[in-house]
């Protein structure tokens, strides 16, 4: 905002995102944190346009975008355990990261990332790095 701008009580303009400014972001908390990674987004359809109502966290996700019926053979193997999401309300701002309003301890994350990391990306060459 320039200096000889009035702060608005106007709630901000929408902004038209697209799926790959989010899926895949870093997850960051108020303090800059790294909670995980965006796997998915829950859309909700209304009469004005599709809207983001949730961010998708977990192995399940991830391995449905791998080949959906590995996604499949991941919701009967872990049957919810991992999967967690993020509500929409809870996005700061969306960037190079995803950062959110609150700590890392107010996001119930279940270390999902840290479960990929060490039951998928270990399989694939230079996953570890």
């Amino acid at each position: 905002m320039a200096q000889d701008e009035e702060p608005s009580n106007e709630p901000a303009q929408p902004r038209t995102l697209l799926l790959r400014d989010i899926v895949d972001g870093q997850l960051r908390s108020r303090e800059g944190r790294r909670i995980g990674r965006v796997a998915d987004v829950e859309l909700e359809w209304a009469p004005r346009g599709v809207y983001i109502r949730r961010l998708v966290l977990g192995p399940e996700a991830h391995l449905g975008r791998v080949w959906s019926r590995l996604g499949a053979l991941g919701e009967r193997v872990l049957k919810g355990r991992y999967e967690h999401s993020i509500e929409v309300s809870e996005i700061e701002e969306i960037g190079p990261n995803v950062m959110l309003r609150d700590t890392a301890d107010a996001y119930d994350t279940g270390g999902a990332d840290e479960w990929i990391r060490t039951h998928i990306f270990r399989f694939i060459p230079g996953g570890t790095k």
